[in-house]
């Protein structure tokens, strides 16, 4: 809720959640890509923009056989 509305500096924010470099592990983890989808959601709450919508689509057709996704 910190970031709500910075959707400027959102995927500058997320990219580590979404390219699995974040955390002591360093791997990536359908569970934190996940958590990356519904903070990305929550910057974007109530501020529907098609470039959002696609992002989401995007993320959910590339998601394969992942379920945490």
């Amino acid at each position: 809720m910190i970031h709500m509305g910075n959707k400027e500096k959102a995927m500058e924010i997320l990219d580590p959640y979404f390219s699995g470099v974040a955390g002591p592990d360093a791997q990536s983890s359908p569970y934190s890509t996940a958590g990356a989808y519904y903070a990305y959601g929550m910057i974007h709450a109530n501020q529907f923009t098609q470039e959002a919508l696609n992002f989401f689509l995007d993320g959910y057709r590339n998601s394969g056989q992942n379920e945490a996704v």
